[in-house]
């Protein structure tokens, strides 16, 4: 699953870009029959109207066949943006082993500040 947005798709579709990362089927549909519309309006077969009304549909089509991917995905980006916090953390208090670095760690991990005096109180 890519973590493109349907925008980064549209952009793309428009560019007649190849996206570099891994879509899924929906996803290629989606930029395929966006690019054939881009490349409708550039040669003049469809009007700036038709064509809008023609994205629009297609939008509002892969919005509802893909629901459950866009909640997918938004799971997908807070958990590795959380594991990217989590071992920046982790590596900050391995080279320097202090309360403060303790702490961020512990904020990383639960997202939340420990108890007043509870690292401080603990050998580190």
């Amino acid at each position: 699953m890519s973590l493109l947005t349907v925008n980064d798709i549209a952009i793309l579709a428009a560019n007649e870009t190849k996206p570099t990362e891994r879509l899924l089927l929906s996803e290629w549909l989606l930029w395929y029959r966006l690019r054939d519309l881009y490349r409708s309006f550039k040669k003049n077969t469809v009007t700036k109207e038709q064509g809008e009304k023609e994205k629009a549909q297609i939008l509002r089509q892969f919005q509802i066949d893909n629901s459950d991917l866009t909640e997918s995905k938004r799971i997908i980006k807070h958990h590795a943006d959380m594991w990217a916090r989590i071992e920046q953390a982790s590596r900050q208090y391995l080279l320097n082993k202090t309360s403060e670095n303790a702490e961020l760690f512990h904020t990383a991990v639960y997202n939340c500040k420990p108890k007043e005096g509870r690292l401080g109180e603990q050998n580190i």
